[in-house]
């Protein structure tokens, strides 16, 4: 009673090569969105090695240091679905996230309160957010099927080493 062995499924799409063009797009959009991910890996990482110091400039409450520190998560929350709502709606403008987010992130170096850098953070967590939805989806869509689970692996590895850069 051995099982027989079934021939393995080819799936057309993903054996189909693709172009140099295609090629050299899908690199583009790889370390794009690989960038995208390490931005919000150091960004989430980096509160925790400067909340303290900003504590002491700035002379935040304890709540306040609360507020700063998860701001950008209630961000996350917000921003996601809400960009992934209006990227389904109106397309995925990427560097439009990346520029903003890397605007933000500079604000925050001339801020003179506590309530201006939670603001501050907060959008910067809805950047977060819109790069979750936009980024990975947009990688997905155009990596061949074949690569498509390494590049997502890909973009998750980049997430860390930006946590882990700003830890360091």
């Amino acid at each position: 009673w051995p099982p027989t062995r079934c021939p393995p499924v080819r799936c057309p799409i993903a054996s189909t090569r693709i172009s140099p063009e295609s090629r050299r797009f899908l690199r583009h959009v790889t370390a794009a969105t690989a960038f995208g991910g390490g931005l919000d890996g150091f960004d989430l990482g980096i509160i925790s090695v400067v909340i303290l110091h900003i504590n002491h400039d700035l002379g935040l409450s304890p709540a306040m240091e609360g507020l700063v520190g998860a701001a950008s998560l209630l961000g996350i929350f917000i921003g996601a679905p809400l960009f992934g709502y209006l990227t389904d709606k109106f397309g995925r403008q990427f560097m439009v996230d990346i520029i903003s987010f890397i605007a933000i992130g500079v604000a925050q170096a001339f801020v003179t309160g506590g309530v201006s850098l939670a603001i501050l953070r907060f959008l910067l967590g809805m950047a977060i957010g819109a790069e979750y939805s936009i980024g990975a989806p947009m990688l997905s869509e155009f990596a061949p099927a074949r690569e498509r689970g390494s590049k997502l692996a890909f973009l998750e590895l980049c997430w860390r080493i930006g946590f882990l850069i700003a830890v360091l």
